[in-house]
This record gives C-alpha cells, sequence and structure tokens, in this order.
C-alpha cells in the first residue's frame, strides 16, 4: 500500500513539472515556435497535461495568433444571421455530436450552443466551404 501512494506522489510531481515546464512555454511561445520548435514536439510526444490542454492547443494550432490579429471577428460572425440553409443543417446535427460526452449531451445546452456559434461562424467565415457533418471533429478536437 506505501509504494502505491508513493507511486501517486511521483505521478503527481511529474504532472506539476510537466505543467510548470509548458507554463513556462506558453509564456515565452514566439520563442520556443521559432527557435526551439523541437523541444515543443518532444513535450507534445511525452503529453500536454490535461489541466492546460486548451491553451496549448490554441497556440498549438494558431488560434491565439488569429485571435489577437481579429481580437472580435468571433463576436461579429456569431451575430450574423447565416445562409438560412446551412443553419438549418447545422441545427439538425447538433444533437448528433458527441452523445455520449457530458458537455454535448443535453439538447441545447451550453456545449451545443457553443458548437452552433463556432459551426456557424466558420460557414459565415468561409461560405465556398460552408458546412459537413465532420466539421464538428475537426473542431472540436
Amino acid at each position: 500500500m506505501l509504494i502505491y501512494s508513493e507511486l501517486k506522489t511521483n505521478e503527481l510531481k511529474l504532472i506539476r513539472e510537466r505543467e510548470k515546464k509548458w507554463i513556462h512555454m506558453l509564456q515565452n511561445w514566439d520563442k520556443y515556435i521559432s527557435r526551439r520548435w523541437k523541444k515543443v514536439r518532444d513535450r507534445c510526444r511525452k503529453g500536454i497535461p490535461h489541466s492546460i490542454r486548451g491553451q496549448e492547443w490554441l497556440h498549438l494550432c494558431g488560434a491565439h495568433h488569429q485571435m489577437r490579429l481579429h481580437p472580435n471577428l468571433f463576436k461579429e460572425l456569431s451575430g450574423k444571421p447565416g445562409n438560412e440553409q446551412v443553419v438549418d443543417e447545422i441545427r439538425k446535427d447538433l444533437h448528433k455530436q458527441f452523445p455520449n460526452h457530458e458537455m454535448f449531451a443535453k439538447r441545447d445546452g451550453s456545449g451545443q450552443l457553443d458548437l452552433f456559434y463556432v459551426l456557424k461562424a466558420f460557414s459565415i467565415l468561409k461560405p465556398d466551404i460552408g458546412y459537413c457533418q465532420v466539421f464538428h471533429y475537426l473542431i472540436s478536437f
């Protein structure tokens, strides 16, 4: 029993150390991504701690940069009505997206509404692409 608790403590210690490294990297992102990208790659391969995964994905996919360039774009797009046919398709598919995930299980719950606005905003931003049923997988991960 004592060995198990020590193992758990060691695992927690390792997780906290990784979190510290990732936080430092996030705070110095431009330096890491331009000059130390191999370090970013290696840390990604070891795994991104759950506690900062959302922040890190924003940086890895470049969304943080786009958000700095266009700070109000999502708000503007989500406020527009969009193509009625596309919006209808999105609404029809929402309840099918991640039905076993607690965030998306409730019809018209916050997860489904957030996903709706993201998909609608994308369809407005890229009308030549519009919407496709598999987009929720691409956007959510």
